[in-house]
């Protein structure tokens, strides 16, 4: 059986949010469709500095991300983001992430089952798991 002990899987809207985390805390960036301050989560910075590698799954497509997404995509490897292609479902990210890890893909019908068989079945850090921590947030 794979272990993903030391693999962190994050969605993208789990890495942001327009809520500051702290007092004082600076914004990434503001939302171009409304001027909203977006803010980390801090999940992504607490994930890298426990060592973690880092995979994000998104049901967007790469065309689709936006100034919000441009601060964590530095931070992650391009070959650790899976985007959504457009025309197809929203568990294909999770079934290409399933395939890199070299696990036969179970053919679930819902995200949280694949989630789940991650972290429960082959030890890999979701968001659950990593709550954020503020001090660590840009």
């Amino acid at each position: 059986m794979n272990d993903l002990s030391r693999i962190a899987v994050l969605t993208d809207d789990d890495l942001w949010g327009v809520l500051r985390r702290f007092p004082g805390q600076s914004p990434i960036c503001a939302r171009h469709d409304d001027g909203t301050a977006c803010y980390s989560a801090g999940r992504l910075e607490e994930a890298l500095g426990k060592g973690l590698e880092v995979y994000v799954v998104s049901a967007r497509n790469v065309v689709e991300f936006d100034e919000h997404d441009d601060w964590w995509r530095r931070l992650v490897k391009p070959e650790n983001v899976f985007d959504c292609p457009l025309l197809e479902g929203r568990l294909w990210p999770w079934q290409r992430l399933y395939a890199r890890f070299g696990i036969h893909d179970p053919g679930y019908r819902s995200v949280w089952e694949y989630r789940d068989t991650l972290r429960n079945f082959y030890a890999a850090w979701m968001t659950e798991d990593i709550k954020g921590h503020w001090r660590l947030a840009p």
